[in-house]
């Protein structure tokens, strides 16, 4: 295997599996505040399902890997502008499944609606990897605004298993693309604050 870094070479022992030679350059590029921007196979980027499967192959195997950082708070405030993007078409989603409800397909509704809230725990999770990089200990004013859309979440599940599609109908057209857009636009400010926001 042939691993760069930023365009520099690296040595690395090739029976390893690459997810333990990735490991020790994210934290040694971690230590001088950048972070993994992307990672390249062969010439190609990879997206985050391929370079988990890159990651369990034997690093010997791989040919030519070229790994790109970036200063870690950079990424992570460019992750909050994903964040805040992934938000919004997460109301149009709930909204797929508001029409479902309207037709009296409950539980069509809430399968589509449950993928979308699966969604929203991963959009969490990048949240979470970008607030570390910019430094922010915590969400701060986010809490109340990702309160605000779990707390409309269950009551979609109440609507859900009293049988009241009328109810689960405006709640996901309404409520909860309400909710996502209004946490959008604080991860927005935060972002545009240089993730001064909300500390």
């Amino acid at each position: 295997m042939e691993l760069f870094v930023d365009g520099q070479a690296r040595e690395i022992p090739g029976g390893e599996p690459f997810s333990k030679a990735l490991e020790a350059i994210r934290r040694e590029l971690s230590a001088g505040g950048r972070a993994i921007m992307s990672i390249h196979h062969n010439g190609a980027e990879l997206s985050v399902e391929e370079e988990n499967a890159l990651c369990a192959r034997p690093a010997g195997e791989l040919g030519r890997v070229d790994l790109r950082s970036t200063p870690a708070r950079e990424w992570g405030l460019h992750g909050l502008g994903e964040v805040a993007s992934a938000l919004g078409q997460l109301g149009d989603q709930f909204r797929v499944s508001a029409d479902l409800f309207r037709a009296g397909q409950l539980s069509q509704g809430l399968d589509r609606a449950n993928e979308v809230i699966g969604l929203f725990m991963s959009v969490l999770q990048a949240l979470s990897t970008s607030l570390g990089l910019i430094g922010a200990a915590s969400a701060g004013d986010l809490r109340s605004g990702i309160e605000g859309v779990v707390g409309a979440m269950r009551e979609l599940e109440g609507a859900v298993r009293s049988g009241d599609a009328v109810a689960a109908a405006d709640i996901a057209e309404y409520r909860l693309p309400e909710e996502l857009e209004a946490l959008a636009a604080r991860v927005r400010a935060l972002a545009s604050s240089g993730g001064r926001g909300g500390q």
